[in-house]
């Protein structure tokens, strides 16, 4: 099974473990201090129809949540994630993305006044409008795969693997005309997702042939879906393999040019 290469965006497909922390108050039950933020308010949440000093609340509970995680990785995804949440979940996609990044910013100062001694500066300095388009583009990706793979959803088997593959397809054209390394890289891990998936449910197929009686219509649907899904990652693959080449070019230039100035 191919491994999954680090990217600034990996919690799009693990946004389910932060999604649980932000949405649970088990954890915090013990936290000293929330209530004082009772009051809080922003312009950034004009039009928002829920009580805003709840988000604020939310979002003290879980920061407090990623102060005590050891891992610095699982802080700055656990970043990432919330400002996902507060775009989704607090604005319901109807703001500007800057609307979004900013009322984050709100959220974290907030926190500083809870707890003056933990600063989440340094994660400020890695959010912008560009980073948080592409993150969500990704997050909207593999919801749809994830949505094929559970059954989660009204839509055919194929429609919904139709609609994954037609963003994929779309983003790796993004990839390529971009220079957002970490962005290719997450695509890369989709496909890799995507072709350890398939390659599990093929070696369940002759079975289900041979001892279900709708063995044939799965057969056949999986198929279908595989061969479709194959075609797509045949045409593309060369794109991500050209950007490859362009990354290791550039690579070679750079170090020739310390080369030559050393």
């Amino acid at each position: 099974m191919t491994s999954i290469k680090e990217t600034i965006y990996n919690v799009a497909n693990a946004f389910d473990i932060y999604k649980n922390k932000i949405g649970s108050h088990s954890d915090y039950e013990d936290s000293n201090g929330i209530g004082e933020f009772h009051l809080f308010n922003s312009s950034y949440l004009d039009g928002v129809e829920n009580e805003h000093e709840k988000f604020c609340e939310r979002v003290i509970r879980y920061l407090s949540h990623l102060k005590e995680c050891s891992s610095l990785f699982y802080r700055d995804q656990g970043c990432r994630y919330l400002c996902y949440w507060i775009h989704h979940e607090v604005l319901k996609d109807l703001k500007p993305i800057d609307n979004t990044i900013n009322l984050y910013k709100e959220f974290l100062k907030k926190y500083e006044e809870y707890d003056e001694y933990y600063k989440f500066e340094e994660y400020l300095k890695h959010f912008y409008s560009a980073l948080l388009e592409i993150f969500l583009k990704l997050i909207e990706l593999y919801g749809k795969f994830n949505l094929f793979i559970e059954r989660k959803s009204t839509c055919s088997d194929c429609d919904c693997a139709d609609a994954s593959a037609k963003l994929f397809n779309n983003y790796v054209d993004d990839c390529y005309l971009g220079n957002d390394n970490d962005f290719c890289d997450e695509l890369k891990n989709f496909k890799n997702t995507y072709e350890n998936y398939m390659r599990i449910i093929s070696s369940f197929l002759p079975l289900l042939y041979k001892f279900t009686p709708f063995g044939l219509w799965i057969y056949q649907r999986i198929g279908k879906i595989q061969n479709m899904w194959n075609n797509i990652i045949q045409e593309e693959n060369h794109l991500l393999d050209n950007y490859e080449m362009k990354e290791d070019y550039s690579k070679k230039q750079y170090y020739k040019l310390l080369y030559n100035s050393s």
